[in-house]
């Protein structure tokens, strides 16, 4: 089986990462080009490192996209950009999942798609308290 996991850096991307390999499956993550695997890798565990594939790409591109999810079974998709202005959320986070889900049906492999969202992509941190 396939698996891809997009934000695979990130607090929830890492234990899935572990969780999958605990079970003896090979993952692909996907992380940013300037991302510093260094922690997963830590947290992960050397023994297990190596049914890690690090594949670093640019979910905006639709190209690096297809390439990504290519001979897929299952995208577990945890990516989102966090910070920044209004136009920023939105490019890093609904435009590069439009990106990934075009890639997967283009790709046609796909069994399951797995998105995983959170408040924190509308800056939900700087609202007043109860303001949710």
């Amino acid at each position: 089986m396939n698996i891809v996991i997009t934000g695979a850096t990130g607090f929830l991307g890492r234990r899935l990462v572990r969780r999958l390999l605990e079970d003896g499956l090979r993952v692909r993550c996907a992380v940013r080009p300037s991302s510093d695997v260094s922690a997963l890798r830590n947290f992960v565990g050397d023994e297990r490192w190596s049914a890690v594939d690090v594949v670093r790409v640019q979910l905006a591109d639709r190209d690096e996209c297809r390439r990504l999810v290519e001979d897929a079974d299952i995208v577990y998709h945890l990516a989102a950009a966090l910070r920044g202005s209004p136009a920023v959320l939105f490019a890093g986070t609904v435009v590069t999942t439009r990106r990934l889900i075009e890639a997967t049906v283009e790709g046609g492999t796909v069994r399951r798609f797995v998105l995983v969202s959170s408040l924190g992509v509308y800056a939900a941190g700087q609202l007043p308290k109860g303001a949710l």
